[in-house]
C-alpha cells in the first residue's frame, strides 16, 4: 500500500500546493502556491508593519519645530492596521489549514485507489458536503 497521504500532507506543511501537486491535482496546487506567494510578496510586508503598530502603537511623539508642528505616528491608525493584519493571518492561516487537510484527504483516496478529482470537480462536490 502506497502512502501518498503522509507524503501530501508533508509537501502541504512545506509549502503551500505542493501536496496538491504531488497528487496530481495541477489546477489546486498552482492556485495555493500563488496564494503564498502572493502573500509572502505583497502582504508580509503590510501585515509586519501592522503588527509592528498594534504592538507599539507608534514611537515617534508629535513635535514642535521651528514653529511648525511634526506629526508623529497616529496611534489611531495603527491600531486599525495592526487589526487588519491579525484579521489577513487568521485568514492566510485558514486557508493553509485548508490546504493541508485537503492534500491529506485526496491523498488518502490515492491510497484506496480511487480517482483524483480535477478542480471542477472538487469545486462542484465542494457544497455537496
Amino acid at each position: 500500500m502506497k502512502c501518498y497521504s503522509e507524503k501530501a500532507s508533508i509537501l502541504s506543511i512545506l509549502f503551500m500546493g505542493l501536496g496538491q501537486l504531488y497528487n496530481r491535482q495541477f489546477g489546486k496546487g498552482i492556485l495555493f502556491a500563488a496564494v503564498e506567494i502572493l502573500f509572502i510578496v505583497y502582504m508580509l510586508p503590510f501585515v509586519s508593519r501592522g503588527l509592528w503598530g498594534l504592538v507599539t502603537l507608534g514611537e515617534i511623539p508629535q513635535r514642535m519645530e521651528a514653529g511648525k508642528i511634526l506629526p508623529g505616528d497616529h496611534s489611531i491608525f495603527l491600531m486599525i492596521y495592526g487589526i487588519m493584519s491579525v484579521l489577513l493571518l487568521l485568514v492566510f492561516a485558514a486557508i493553509y489549514v485548508m490546504n493541508y487537510f485537503d492534500a491529506r484527504r485526496v491523498g488518502e483516496q490515492r491510497d484506496k485507489g480511487k480517482p483524483v478529482k480535477n478542480i471542477i470537480n472538487s469545486i462542484a462536490t465542494l457544497y455537496e458536503k
